[in-house]
């Protein structure tokens, strides 16, 4: 009697091991007439000994019973020349099928959920492929047949009591499957709460996989639960090692005469800090003075955290690793550990700190005449907010309370930053204004407001004075020959610019994105256009799509969006790793009294290549988590709002459905095309509309639609909405008319 083909066929035999089946599999793949004898095969192994030996012979035949092998009559072992074995990374899809990536220049391999045999997105694993006889399109299918390395040794779910095991139900369920827990390995966790599991080496005998509760994190509605279940599925560490913690707290929480001596003193400057309410890392402080023939002359004083974090040392590790900090609406994951980012490193008000400067001097009209660079010891005048400056500058009452001298300082910060804005402009700079979503918790850490972030004068003078002093380093060390770590960002695709010019049209905004030497003009006047337009935020946030993402990278390539032949990021070194190497490589050439030896810049060169590409990548990671724990808070904001009515703007439109954008907070969710029930509606891609068939109702970026809530769902992110007041429904498509052969039409 054969066995089920798609039994589970990975398992271990209870006290008894055989060799992997991939490995034997590809044994008989380079086999002449892929056809071995059962002593043969052993003979391949040598080491086995006579238990193990017995257990494989048995497996053999168990393989055969599955279909995966072939005996023939004289007892030799053939694997079916309709089927072979890949072995890659497979990608579980939501639906619970997964697709495994065969060699550079192959299809990927599809296969079926009840084939996945416990693997899990992400893991390395064998696969089975065999070319089905039943089937007219003879396309291939995959069964996993091993897991050749986990992508996790650990899953993080939600528990659910049972008999007689208990089930870990994954807050990412695409990573993995259920996780049976035995009773002996539920280390006293309750139903509903939220755990870490280490994943057994065994299954079950469903090919169930079992694991054992390693740690407890609380109920699913405590905000540090959510914190650990993005951390969990970005790989963000949450703690510091004790080794990084001690070298910290090594270092003196004050700064040591000792560390003045050779330094700048520019504790008289009167430098400030401006920075957001709740902040507590201080990364620049910044001062301006109007010359007698009206330049201005600007000190940016950056944190110099390079001479507290030595390259190599256990903090750097540490640092590198994580590449930044992690940002989320109530709390942090820092770089740096808290004695150093909130401590010693930061630019606090009325202490001694070390710094690096880069001092500005500019003409009348905000053009760059001179900057030098230096290491300096400060002391920060004051800790002002955003808020306060702003109200300082707008609010005569408000300024009538600032302090004299302060007040006369910021206004002169804007009358430079107002010339530095008109100069980027000038020469090409995009600036993209796109209101964002701020989370406002309670006490408790739960989401209790959505409001637009504000984005004042403030916030844009130490804009503009950060992008000149990062500028004014990357011109510095480019015109040294030394190498660093560029700020990159390359001009976009002309494909990506036509589908935008394509977009644009039928919305009434005329944009010439065809030719290179005017396009960062076009750009420029079509978000000017759109900007008090419904559809302005849509198209910005199409528009920044269409750029390619700015990196680091070792190779200058220019920065297209700020229109900068050399740029680099200088100005945060406590929460970006990239800073820090620029301070190195800026600190070395400035203490090097003959400069940067060539056997330095060829290691340099050599180190930044690889660096750059990494630190991009955890820099992507660190947005990526970000963005999704602020679509998680929303999630836990709608929740309480199932049937509730609001006003909204399509936002985007596919082919399944429109995206709508509620107007009293920033929360986006879907609009099936299901629930579009007044017409079927055809999509129209390049121009991304759904056009009602019968009635010609065309839905677009920026048309106004009144929705309800109809369901949230927190572990996919994701907000359902139904449209309110549609027309009555049509319970028949229309007639299709006849088609030319090999094109078809989508529609609902």
């Amino acid at each position: 009697m054969k066995r089920n083909r798609n039994a589970p066929h990975h398992r271990e035999l209870e006290g008894e091991s055989v060799v992997p089946m991939a490995e034997i599999l590809t044994l008989l793949q380079r086999a002449p007439a892929r056809s071995l004898s059962g002593r043969e095969i052993l003979d391949a192994f040598p080491l086995l000994d006579r238990a193990a030996r017995q257990a494989t012979l048995r497996a053999l035949d168990r393989w055969v019973g599955e279909e995966i092998l072939e005996q023939r009559k004289d007892r030799r072992y053939t694997f079916p020349w309709n089927k072979r074995i890949v072995t890659g990374p497979i990608r579980v899809q939501r639906g619970g099928y997964g697709f495994v990536s065969g060699p550079e220049g192959s299809d990927d391999i599809f296969v079926a959920a009840r084939n996945l045999a416990g693997a899990m997105d992400g893991d390395r694993v064998t696969t089975l492929i065999e070319k089905r006889r039943d089937r007219a399109d003879a396309r291939p299918d995959g069964r996993v047949i091993s897991i050749v390395e986990r992508s996790r040794s650990e899953i993080l779910g939600r528990f659910v009591a049972g008999t007689p095991s208990g089930r870990l139900l994954p807050i990412v369920p695409r990573f993995a499957p259920p996780l049976l827990i035995a009773k002996e390995d539920e280390n006293g966790i309750l139903p509903g709460q939220v755990a870490i599991a280490r994943i057994s080496s065994k299954v079950s005998h469903s090919g169930a996989l079992t694991g054992k509760i390693s740690s407890i994190l609380g109920t699913a509605d405590d905000p540090a639960v959510d914190v650990a279940t993005i951390a969990y599925k970005y790989h963000l560490p949450t703690t510091f090692p004790e080794t990084v913690m001690h070298a910290a707290n090594a270092i003196p929480a004050a700064v040591l005469p000792s560390e003045i001596s050779g330094r700048v003193d520019l504790r008289e400057l009167s430098l400030v800090t401006i920075d957001g309410a709740s902040a507590r890392d201080f990364d620049d402080a910044v001062a301006v003075q109007r010359e007698a023939d009206g330049r201005f002359r600007l000190w940016v004083a950056i944190a110099d955290v390079g001479h507290y974090v030595r390259s190599g040392d256990v903090i750097d590790q540490e640092a590198l690793q994580r590449g930044t900090s992690v940002y989320f609406p109530d709390r942090a994951l820092p770089m740096l550990p808290e004695h150093l980012s909130n401590g010693i490193c930061s630019l606090q008000a009325d202490v001694d700190r070390l710094a690096v400067v880069a001092e500005i001097l500019f003409s009348p009209e905000g053009e760059r005449l001179d900057s030098r660079f230096y290491r300096a010891v400060i002391r920060s005048r004051a800790r002002l907010t955003y808020e306060q400056v702003y109200a300082w500058l707008s609010d005569a009452a408000a300024g009538a309370e600032a302090p004299v001298d302060l007040l006369a300082q910021t206004q002169v910060m804007v009358e430079l930053s107002t010339r530095l804005t008109a100069m980027r402009t000038a020469r090409g700079s995009i600036d993209f204004d796109l209101p964002e979503a701020e989370i406002i918790v309670n006490l408790r850490g739960k989401p209790e407001d959505i409001i637009r972030r504000e984005r004042n004068e403030a916030h844009k003078l130490i804009e503009e004075f950060m992008l000149a002093a990062n500028e004014a380093v990357a011109d510095f060390l480019t015109n040294k020959e030394i190498p660093f770590l560029y700020r990159i960002h390359e001009e976009p695709e002309l494909e990506k610019m036509l589908e935008l010019q394509e977009f644009t049209a039928p919305l009434g905004y005329g944009f010439a994105g065809g030719a290179e030497a005017s396009l960062p003009r076009a750009l420029q006047e079509l978000l000017a256009a759109t900007a008090a337009a419904p559809e302005g935020r849509a198209i910005h946030q199409l528009v920044l799509r269409s750029m390619k993402q700015a990196r680091y990278a070792a190779e200058n390539a220019g920065h297209f969006g700020l229109a900068a032949s050399h740029y680099c990021h200088f100005t945060s070194p406590i929460r970006r790793y990239p800073d820090l190497v620029v301070h190195r490589v800026l600190c070395q050439l400035l203490e090097s009294a003959t400069g940067i030896e060539p056997r330095q810049r060829q290691e340099w060169q050599k180190e930044f290549l690889p660096l750059g590409e990494a630190l991009s990548k955890l820099e992507r990671r660190a947005t990526d988590a970000e963005r999704e724990m602020v679509n998680l808070y929303k999630c836990r904001f709608m929740a309480d709002k199932i049937g509730e009515e609001f006003d909204g703007i399509v936002a985007g439109v596919q082919s399944y459905g429109l995206f709508v954008e509620l107007d009293q907070w920033f929360v986006e969710g879907l609009v099936a095309i299901a629930t579009l029930t007044d017409d079927f509606y055809e999509f129209d891609p390049l121009h991304q509309t759904l056009t009602g068939q019968r009635r010609r109702k065309i839905w677009r970026v920026g048309e106004a639609m009144r929705v309800k809530l109809l369901r949230v769902n927190p572990d996919w992110r994701e907000i359902d909405f139904s449209p309110v007041d549609m027309s009555p429904p049509i319970v028949a498509p229309p007639q299709r008319q006849q088609q030319r052969p090999g094109r078809s039409r989508k529609r609902r």
